[in-house]
């Protein structure tokens, strides 16, 4: 016989739980066989995630704090180690015009490199 279970979502707890019940109930000899439990998988990469948005935060916040802002300006990501000086337009803050672009890591300037290196290495450490 074959059975298949399908979890969506953050049910494999919840899944784990409820076929180690079901085991117990099921005839000599029929036994429950997990083929594949992406679980480590799915933790491994919350936790990546986590630990990149935590270095893009302190990062972030270096190059704000770095930066004479006027008012209504903010510092943004805008991808591939660069970030832009913004002022948005409206209170919804769906329109803006970028006033500056930050360039922090390219090839000229390793030192920021390694400064990020060095971050992620302490933030795995929490």
């Amino acid at each position: 016989m074959f059975g298949l279970v399908w979890i969506t979502g953050s049910g494999n707890a919840a899944m784990a739980t409820r076929l180690t019940e079901l085991e117990r109930s099921l005839p000599e000899g029929v036994e429950v066989v997990t083929t594949y439990d992406r679980s480590s998988l799915i933790d491994r990469a919350i936790e990546n995630l986590t630990s990149k948005l935590i270095e893009e935060f302190m990062v972030l916040a270096n190059v704000a704090a770095a930066e004479e802002l006027e008012s209504g300006e903010k510092v943004v990501y805008i991808g591939a180690g660069n970030f832009a000086v913004v002022q948005f337009r409206d209170r919804n803050e769906n329109a803006f015009t970028v006033k500056r672009r930050i360039s922090w890591e390219n090839e000229k300037e390793k030192d920021k490199r390694e400064w990020r290196k060095a971050l992620s290495q302490r933030v795995q450490m929490l």
